[in-house]
C-alpha cells in the first residue's frame, strides 16, 4: 500500500498530452452538438412563423365577416401606397401595415381587433421591417403575410 501510495503522490496533475486529447474530444463532441441545436431553432421559429400567420389570418378574416361595413384591420403605412382609410385594402400588388388595434362595429358595439378578435400579438407585432414598413401585411386580397429578415412568409 506504501508503494501505491508513493506513486500517487508524485504524481499531482495531467501531463500536457492528457489535457489535449481531452479537448480535442470536446471539441470534437462540441462540432457535433452544435449545427444540431442551431438547426432545430431555425426550424422552430419557421413553424412558429407559419402558426402565426394562421392564426393572424383566421382572425382577420372573422373581423372583416364581423363587421357592419366589412372592414380590414389596416392603416396606410407604406409610401408606395395613396392614401387611403383604414378599412380599404391597397390596390393589387401593394401591402398594408396590420393596425392591431382597429375597432369596427360589430352589430352596432364597436370590437377592437386586439384583444377581441386576436387575445395576444403575434411576435414582432410592432416592429418595423427592412423597408421601414410593418413586418405584417395585407394584400389586396386580404391575404395576411410578414416580411422578416428581407424574406416574406
Amino acid at each position: 500500500m506504501k508503494k501505491v501510495w508513493g506513486m500517487l503522490r508524485g504524481n499531482k496533475g495531467f501531463t500536457l498530452v492528457e489535457l489535449m486529447v481531452v479537448m480535442a474530444i470536446i471539441a470534437v463532441l462540441a462540432a457535433i452538438v452544435v449545427p444540431t441545436v442551431s438547426g432545430v431553432t431555425g426550424k422552430g421559429s419557421e413553424t412558429a412563423k407559419g402558426q402565426d400567420i394562421t392564426q393572424v389570418q383566421s382572425q382577420l378574416d372573422q373581423f372583416n365577416s364581423d363587421s357592419d361595413t366589412g372592414e380590414w384591420p389596416t392603416k396606410a403605412d407604406i409610401a408606395a401606397i395613396p392614401a387611403w382609410t383604414a378599412g380599404n385594402l391597397p390596390t393589387s400588388g401593394k401591402y398594408a401595415g396590420i393596425e392591431w388595434t382597429t375597432s369596427t362595429n360589430v352589430s352596432g358595439t364597436p370590437k377592437a381587433f386586439y384583444p377581441d378578435y386576436i387575445k395576444k400579438q403575434p411576435r414582432h407585432a410592432s416592429e418595423v421591417a427592412t423597408d421601414l414598413t410593418t413586418r405584417w401585411r395585407i394584400d389586396s386580397k386580404g391575404i395576411v403575410s410578414m416580411e422578416m429578415d428581407g424574406g416574406r412568409y
